[in-house]
């Protein structure tokens, strides 16, 4: 919200999930100049619900905060002012939920929900006024940090973690709720090769293994690190 005292933002995190459009290591600037960090976690209904339903009670108790607010604010106003308040007050809008269905070639919903993560590259220093640059910390799947120059693509198995964070926009009139990006953990790994191993058929076998200054990609898989299944963290 606009107000000087936010409240603390509530943490998530999600279960494995596929990664969607994911800009992780470079930021998007087709929309926003200063550029934009984002994800999709595409996970099944069931699995998202927890995130969905915090979403849901966010959106709801920014919606009726900052009604308490603007109601306070008619009080105080006159004349055109106070007309202004008056419509503002009758006519705000609830945003958008980050969470979308997922839907098949035809049409169809899947039974699966994609959570839609965002971070700003960049924000203002409100002390020293300077620009601090902003990224979202990449571990592997053993949770050592992700070497610089590994691209992470659609379809890699990932979990996010993350913020729920309520918001009042005065210019739309819009009270919601988003998901702010912190951090990725990559649990299998897509990228520019076109896939891993598995998805060209490729087994396991006894032989030559690179070592991981020549891919690093040996940890990226479910077997590599301390993940032993897929419930779902508390949060």
């Amino acid at each position: 919200m606009a107000d000087a005292k936010r409240p603390k933002l509530q943490n998530v995190m999600t279960c494995k999930g596929i990664a969607q459009w994911p800009k992780l290591t470079s930021p998007d600037t087709k929309w926003s100049p200063d550029g934009e960090y984002k994800v999709g976690v595409i996970l099944p209904a069931e699995k998202a619900a927890d995130i969905v339903t915090a979403l849901e009670e966010a959106r709801k108790k920014v919606y009726q905060e900052t009604k308490a607010m603007l109601q306070e604010n008619i009080s105080q106003l006159k004349g055109e002012k106070l007309a202004k308040a008056k419509k503002a007050l009758n006519d705000i809008t609830l945003g958008e939920l980050p969470c979308k269905p997922v839907f098949d070639e035809e049409g169809n919903e899947t039974g699966d929900v994609v959570l839609n993560f965002k971070m700003k590259a960049q924000r203002k220093d409100k002390k020293s006024g300077s620009v601090v640059q902003m990224a979202p910390k990449l571990f592997d799947a053993s949770g050592q940090p992700l070497p610089k120059g590994i691209e992470i693509w659609g379809g890699s198995t990932i979990k996010v973690a993350g913020q729920i964070n309520p918001y009042y926009i005065p210019g739309t009139n819009t009270a919601g709720a988003g998901l702010r990006l912190s951090a990725v953990q990559v649990i299998a790994l897509r990228t520019s090769g076109g896939g891993d191993a598995a998805s060209f058929g490729f087994g396991k076998e006894d032989g030559y293994t690179a070592p991981k200054s020549a891919g690093e990609e040996e940890g990226f898989s479910d077997e590599s690190g301390d993940d032993d299944g897929d419930e779902c963290p508390d949060f």
